[in-house]
């Protein structure tokens, strides 16, 4: 049986200096896939670095099983 396909968002903070990466996806056990980002509460836009507080460049979506090991 396989899994359906989870939609994962990913980005890369803009400072240069930092770099750091992020990744949000379902928990591979969630019955559903993520809901469209314009449902989102909080949409990715508005998501700050958790490292030091820049903005987050979203590059976009994949499938998590091609971008999430062991997903």
């Amino acid at each position: 049986m396989s899994k359906p396909d989870r939609t994962a968002h990913w980005g890369t903070c803009e400072n240069n200096a930092c770099q750091a990466s992020m990744v949000i996806y379902p928990h591979p056990g969630a019955s559903q896939d993520l809901p469209d980002e314009e449902q989102w509460k909080d949409p990715t836009r508005c998501i700050d670095c958790p490292v030091c507080g820049e903005w987050m460049d979203w590059g976009g979506t994949d499938p998590a099983h091609e971008i999430i090991k062991n997903y």
